[in-house]
């Protein structure tokens, strides 16, 4: 059974999602007490989209020029346009209207009105050139993409003033192992990439300095036995050698889950640079000059992640949450700093037909915080 509509309610306002046989969006409606914002997309042969209608209006019903935006695509073969028009034009109003089916054709719209034009060019089903134009301004930036056996092998974008930002990425034996970038065919930074049986256990960011190419920053991913994210630990460049400034972790325990998340506070936008000097001139240079003091060589010596506040979930049978509390970073206090429950009901199908969202009060009572609710095509 696939989705039909969703609705989400909650105290501020209410979200209602409706889809199509092939689970495409087909309209989204947003109504809180200061406005309703609503999107409408028409497909053909519920595939192919042709419009996106996207309002917004206050509790009056009056719009004002921002406050809509249509969008329209024309295609040729692969490759489509995207034509947005403003609330106002005389294409806008004949859309709206329904006027525009008179017409009995795909380019009945005034190209002349549009604000912008994207136009993506693709081949075999891979996007191969994106190009976005705002017509109001005259202002143009691009896109060019290559591939090699379906994989693409590099993305070059260049903007309205002439820079050229490219990148290439490597690959070994399907994997993504390398993204080396380059503005203005100067090196800027290199990604590289690690696995272990099959997955990623490592990733590293390579940047320059005066010349000089070097770590900035390193993430290493650990599993457990069924493949299960269980750590993850954050380094960055402090004073020429990596210092752990963040780490998160995944205990699992049958359907208990815990989360805890250590972190150093204010390292982390205090590494990635070369050395001592070349991090205490990006200080001065964003006019904090205030924190050089602060972060010395003795820093590295005493900067250690710190307990966060941290989580327990539960779940039920289906892997959805039933419970989550968040509590305080001193373990040893055991205090509860929120507490929400979830109340899961599914259908005949194990489908999930409603969640409620409760939060637990002071007086150890449960309040209502918000409903959403799932229905199915028969």
């Amino acid at each position: 059974m696939k989705l039909s509509k969703e609705i989400y309610r909650d105290k501020q306002g209410n979200l209602i999602r409706k889809f199509n046989h092939n689970g495409l969006i087909t309209s989204e409606e947003y109504h809180d007490p200061s406005f309703i914002r609503s999107k409408k997309v028409l497909y053909k042969e519920e595939k192919q989209i042709t419009s996106i209608l996207e309002t917004r209006q206050n509790n009056e019903g009056t719009s004002s020029e921002e406050d809509g935006i249509l969008s329209l695509y024309q295609y040729s073969g692969e490759s489509y346009q995207v034509f947005k028009y403003r609330i106002g034009t005389g294409t806008y109003k004949d859309f709206v209207n329904l006027k525009y089916l008179s017409y009995g054709k795909d380019d009945w719209h005034n190209v002349d009105e549009a604000s912008s034009v994207y136009k993506f060019k693709l081949e075999n089903g891979l996007p191969v050139t994106e190009v976005y134009q705002d017509l109001s301004d005259g202002t143009k930036s691009t896109v060019n993409y290559s591939y090699s056996n379906g994989l693409k092998v590099s993305e070059t974008r260049t903007a309205e003033d002439g820079t050229v930002v490219k990148s290439d990425f490597a690959y070994e034996n399907g994997k993504l192992k390398s993204k080396l970038t380059s503005v203005n065919s100067e090196f800027s930074d290199m990604l590289l990439y690690v696995y272990q049986n099959d997955l990623l256990s490592e990733e590293q960011k390579i940047c320059r300095y005066k010349g000089i190419q070097y770590p900035a920053f390193q993430k290493k991913i650990f599993y457990n036995s069924k493949n299960e994210i269980e750590k993850t630990e954050y380094y960055g460049r402090y004073d020429e050698r990596m210092l752990l400034y963040k780490k998160e972790e995944v205990i699992r325990k049958g359907n208990l889950v815990t989360k805890k998340h250590f972190e150093t506070p204010n390292l982390e936008m205090m590494t990635g640079q070369y050395d001592l000097a070349a991090l205490h001139a990006k200080l001065r240079e964003d006019q904090m000059d205030w924190a050089i003091p602060l972060f010395d060589k003795k820093y590295a010596e005493t900067a250690k992640p710190e307990l966060g506040n941290w989580s327990i979930e539960a779940h039920d049978e289906k892997g959805n949450l039933t419970e989550i509390k968040m509590m305080h970073p001193d373990i040893a206090k055991k205090e509860v700093l929120a507490h929400l429950v979830y109340r899961n009901e599914y259908n005949e199908e194990s489908l999930l037909e409603f969640v409620i969202s409760y939060r637990i009060n002071e007086e150890d009572k449960q309040e209502e915080m918000d409903i959403k609710k799932f229905y199915y095509y028969n």
